[in-house]
């Protein structure tokens, strides 16, 4: 699905999160509008795209928290906006919280 970010910067994110509070920027076609969180799974073809300037960009629009999956490696970035700018809150083997939902977690061992 596409996530229009402005309206020259549209780009097809791996998976999205919209959480409730913040679905209006869902539409029938597309979202538009900051999701709550972007995830990116790493591939040969894409992963400078997705480390560069997806996230510049995501970084940019204020995306809260930014996901860099990395199938070969089983590790996911996990990256939460500080300011201005994207923090690595850790590199993720085995679990990774979403901050904005303390009580939701991913069980990376379900994942590899």
């Amino acid at each position: 699905m596409d996530l229009q970010l402005s309206d020259s910067d549209i780009v097809q994110p791996d998976l999205v999160l919209v959480l409730t509070k913040n679905r209006n920027i869902i539409t029938p076609a597309k979202i538009k509008g900051v999701p709550d969180l972007v995830v990116e799974i790493l591939s040969e073809s894409t992963a400078t795209l997705d480390r560069r300037i997806k996230k510049r960009l995501y970084q940019t629009f204020r995306i809260p928290e930014y996901w860099l999956v990395d199938p070969d490696e089983h590790t996911l970035e996990q990256y939460c906006l500080k300011g201005d700018r994207y923090a690595l809150k850790g590199k993720q083997t085995e679990t990774v919280i979403f901050t904005r939902l303390p009580d939701v977690s991913v069980d990376l061992g379900k994942v590899w």
